[in-house]
């Protein structure tokens, strides 16, 4: 229980929080998200200050690391072929066991096991006269009735992916202490008298160089300790890894709380954040709802929020490829407190382009709407501009 919870805790770093409301913006109901990813696909044709250009360097150092991380796996990857090519051109077959093959290392004195389909079990000829050999060969057993293979390797590519995070790391090897404790276990279970505890306390004090991708019978010496002890105890987590698993539970959470929460009140932030207007320049909020009647005649919803800074007399170009939408709008002032909106909106699909051009006159921060469509595709746009009256 306490391995699978480490294992959620270590999986929940993968979630990709940055693009979760991406998928909510594909509900009909969801109408948060699209505010957001209108405002990161925007194309304008006026320069606004945004934080985007901020947001985008640190994207952009997030997905290099990421990718350093995934280099690192790959080189992982390179490191396991290259060692169990070598390991497989100069060991000998000795025997089956549970339809798992042994082969002796000559001249070796590394333990370990390979394979993730069909593994195998190889053990250096040191080891092979030894009293306790009977006991290393049933606990790399464990470690292939387990699938171990598959949890390392899933272990360590959060740990290059995540490298950089060091809650991963302690969670990535508090995961594979774990798999350890747990083939312990099982090999007690299977032997009497505390013969595997006395085996093990006589061989785990070796040195081993390990491969993150193989199951090693040998840890780090303080690691070899704990485990002889808990054989004679019951393992109970200490104060670090109980900080440790909690933390990393609970941050991920906390990380999609916070994210929702940002966008569930993006849109009132764009209508409270003022700008500081030119004479010339009108402030445009925009709301645009675009329902599609699909060929089963469900009815698909899209909202878009989004905020532009038009100058009077030129077009201002929105474009949101997710939604499928692209907007113009030019304002031209009539009257003091009065303006003339000239719209063009292209509705983006692959059977192809659709453009309509509503128009409408509309007062200084006076909300007004248009709605036009064909019961098929209906379009609603709501518009609230705010400009200087001289």
């Amino acid at each position: 229980m306490r391995f699978r919870l480490i294992m959620l805790a270590l999986v929940s770093w993968l979630i990709p929080y940055g693009v979760l409301d991406d998928v909510f913006a594909e509900n009909s109901f969801l109408t948060v998200k699209i505010v957001s990813e209108f405002s990161q696909n925007l194309k304008q044709a006026t320069n606004i200050p945004s934080l985007e250009t901020k947001l985008v360097s640190f994207e952009n150092v997030f997905y290099l690391l990421l990718l350093s991380g995934l280099i690192l796996f790959l080189v992982d990857i390179i490191r396991y072929k290259q060692k169990t090519r070598k390991v497989r051109l100069r060991s000998k077959y000795l025997y089956e066991t549970k339809s798992i093959p042994v082969f002796l290392i000559p001249d070796s004195d590394e333990i370990f096991t390979v394979g993730f389909l069909k593994p195998k079990i190889f053990v250096g000829e040191k080891y092979t006269k030894l009293k306790e050999f009977e006991s290393i060969i049933l606990h790399e057993t464990q470690h292939v009735l387990h699938k171990d293979s598959l949890w390392l390797i899933l272990i360590t590519f959060i740990q290059r992916v995540m490298w950089w995070n060091p809650l991963v790391l302690l969670l990535a090897k508090l995961s594979r202490e774990y798999i350890e404790l747990s083939c312990d276990s099982a090999c007690k279970d299977k032997t009497a008298n505390g013969q595997y505890q006395q085996d093990l306390a006589q061989i785990l004090m070796r040195k081993n160089h390990d491969n993150l991708l193989v199951n090693s019978f040998f840890g780090k010496s303080k690691f070899n300790v704990f485990r002889v002890k808990q054989l004679s105890e019951e393992f109970k987590m200490n104060k670090v890894n109980k900080i440790t698993l909690s933390s990393a539970l609970i941050i991920p959470v906390f990380i999609l709380t916070f994210m929702l929460s940002i966008n569930s009140t993006s849109a009132k932030k764009l209508e409270e954040e003022p700008f500081a207007l030119a004479d010339n320049q009108v402030d445009l909020i925009l709301k645009i709802s675009l329902e599609t009647k699909n060929t089963d005649n469900t009815i698909s919803i899209k909202r878009i929020e989004s905020r532009v800074i038009a100058k009077f007399g030129e077009f201002a170009v929105l474009r949101s490829d997710k939604a499928g939408l692209e907007v113009s709008i030019k304002p031209s002032k009539l009257m003091e407190n009065q303006i003339f909106l000239e719209t063009k909106v292209t509705i983006i699909s692959e059977e192809g382009n659709s453009i309509q051009t509503p128009s409408l006159m509309t007062t200084n921060g006076i909300e007004s709407k248009i709605v036009i469509g064909d019961g098929d595709q209906n379009l609603e746009l709501i518009v609230l501009p705010v400009f200087n009256q001289i």
